[in-house]
């Protein structure tokens, strides 16, 4: 028996069917009939489908945010909380999202995601590199900025690889990949300080600021 509420039957299924099928082409009812809850509960509770793909790119953000940013926050040498993160995205990568990153998949398709979907996903990103700027900067990178890039650009390749299910590149590829890439751009330099500062976003934000899971 079900004893979840309404509220986590509707997000759990359109969550699922999101992903799998699209925003655009999931309709109201198919999403009520599944989730097996009243006609007027989701109207009650999200006011809208809108509000529905909202609350649900919030709390897949969230989830995603939570789980990576432990990573970070482990009281663990810098290197190992990189191979941790690596690990956690592998993890998705072969198993919830096997599809790729849900909040990218939503902020690439035309229309139905809503203006949200963007903000939502381009702020994840940015906390995720932001956090990895921080821990390059503490190992000692001398350029911490590039290198935090370019272990963002394979998390993301982990994604689109799994999404594709390309046989030739398998999860894990890219978690060597990343030690290897930060082994080089470390070596020699682990608790050394580096005065290089990241390049500020658009906004004039700092890109070297932390925001917190």
């Amino acid at each position: 028996m079900d004893n979840s509420s309404p509220r986590e039957r509707i997000l759990a299924t359109a969550g699922e069917l999101f992903y799998r099928d699209g925003i655009a082409s999931v309709a109201v009812g198919r999403i009520i009939e599944e989730a097996d809850v009243g006609h007027m509960s989701l109207w009650r509770i999200f006011g809208s489908k809108q509000g529905l793909v909202d609350a649900w790119l919030r709390q897949t953000d969230e989830t995603m945010r939570a789980e990576a940013c432990a990573a970070f926050q482990a009281a663990l040498p810098p290197r190992d909380r990189i191979a941790a993160l690596f690990d956690v995205y592998t993890r998705w990568s072969t198993g919830p999202w096997s599809l790729g990153c849900p909040l990218v998949k939503a902020a690439a398709e035309p229309g139905g995601a809503g203006p949200e979907v963007r903000t939502v996903a381009a702020q994840h990103k940015w906390t995720i590199r932001d956090h990895l700027h921080s821990t390059c900067l503490e190992a000692g990178a001398a350029d911490p900025h590039t290198l935090a890039a370019q272990l963002l650009y394979l998390i993301d390749g982990l994604g689109v690889s799994a999404g594709l299910g390309l046989p030739d590149n398998p999860p894990h590829a890219a978690r060597a990949a990343a030690l290897t890439l930060f082994d080089a751009a470390t070596r020699g330099r682990a608790g050394r300080p580096s005065s290089s500062r990241p390049a500020g976003r658009k906004d004039g934000n700092s890109q070297g600021r932390v925001i917190k899971g």
